[in-house]
């Protein structure tokens, strides 16, 4: 790690369902999951993905593909 410091991490696995949802650090490497995103017939739900990134305040997004 470059800037020798841990750099809080939030991360997404979109789903056509749901948004699997985990926090982790550059630090210890390790992850906790918190609560899916379920998404609406319609689409993503995006207030509640920028919810989750304003809740978190994280230094890094990491998205998985599909």
């Amino acid at each position: 790690m470059a800037s020798g410091r841990a750099r809080l991490v939030l991360a997404f696995d979109f789903g056509l369902r749901r948004i699997g949802v985990a926090t982790g650090d550059t630090l210890t490497g390790g992850a906790t999951p918190r609560r899916a995103i379920f998404n609406p017939p319609g689409g993503i739900d995006w207030a509640a993905v920028q919810k989750e990134i304003a809740t978190i305040g994280p230094d890094l997004l990491l998205v998985g593909a599909p």
